[in-house]
């Protein structure tokens, strides 16, 4: 059986400078999504964050493996009607962890460790989610140390050229867009990017292409993993967006059925007629 270490934040999310005891309130960061992309939690820590949470170490049952933390998970945010669910330890990792695997919560060190490297609990069917107890808004304190944020830029085309991005935010060139790294769900390849990017775009029924750039000449295969916790990935610049090509399938519609007042015409054949 596999054993990861896994620890928990010396920070208790209500507060940067407050501590807690790591044995006691040992707890991991996480972060839920879709295929399609993030989630909001049912236990968000900050008032500007909705989308990560952590859980106590010892709200989880025994023995702790990766196959008890997602059942607590799963209790906490209303997901007990979804089939499958994986667990990634890192929003890098490349593939999900096995539930035999042993987990060491009580720890300083490992996965969930810290809020900006949290691990993430990705959902095969997010509409089957069901209505839980989630925390006040009066009972959360303002995230002090986001950062910048981090996006990936793209320009959206049809068949027929630019096309407007919901996304846009220049007035000026609409067909350029953006989304935040962290939007993105594990596994983190093109795959993964394409499906949000289409989830935003809100593009139905159509064939959907990556290019690297906007002459088209790198294409980005679905299998290809893409690295966000460098400052080089595709996309990175708004300067150098990649490019999202989208055509319209085509589509057949089935033969329409006889109504009502539809007449049958009957042939009759009667011996000696010319």
């Amino acid at each position: 059986m596999k054993t990861c270490e896994a620890g928990s934040s010396p920070l208790d999310g209500r507060g940067d400078g407050e501590t807690v005891n790591v044995w006691n309130n040992a707890r991991a960061s996480l972060r839920l999504y879709s295929k399609d992309g993030a989630l909001e939690t049912n236990r968000p820590i900050y008032s500007n964050d909705h989308f990560i949470s952590r859980v106590l170490s010892k709200s989880v049952a025994p023995p702790h493996t990766a196959g008890s933390l997602k059942l607590r998970l799963r209790k906490i945010e209303g997901l007990g009607e979804v089939k499958n669910c994986d667990l990634y330890l890192s929003l890098s990792e490349k593939s999900h962890v096995e539930d035999s695997t042993r987990l060491s919560l009580r720890g300083q060190v490992g996965p969930g460790l810290s809020k900006d490297d949290p691990v993430a609990l990705v959902v095969s069917d997010s509409g089957k989610r069901s209505e839980v107890s989630s925390v006040g808004e009066e009972q959360l304190v303002e995230r002090a140390d986001q950062g910048a944020t981090r996006y990936v830029y793209y320009r959206i085309y049809d068949q027929d050229g630019q096309a407007v991005s919901n996304t846009a935010f220049h007035e000026e060139d609409t067909s350029l867009g953006r989304l935040e790294v962290l939007s993105v769900a594990p596994p983190q390849t093109v795959a993964s990017l394409k499906c949000r990017i289409i989830k935003t775009e809100g593009i139905v029924n159509h064939d959907c292409e990556l290019f690297g750039d906007e002459s088209g000449e790198t294409t980005m295969n679905d299998s290809d993993t893409i690295s966000f916790s460098g400052d080089s990935y595709p996309g990175t610049s708004e300067d150098e967006p990649i490019a999202v090509v989208y055509q319209v399938q085509k589509q057949f519609a089935a033969p329409s059925p006889p109504t009502d007042n539809t007449k049958r015409l009957k042939a009759t054949y009667t011996a000696g007629e010319q």
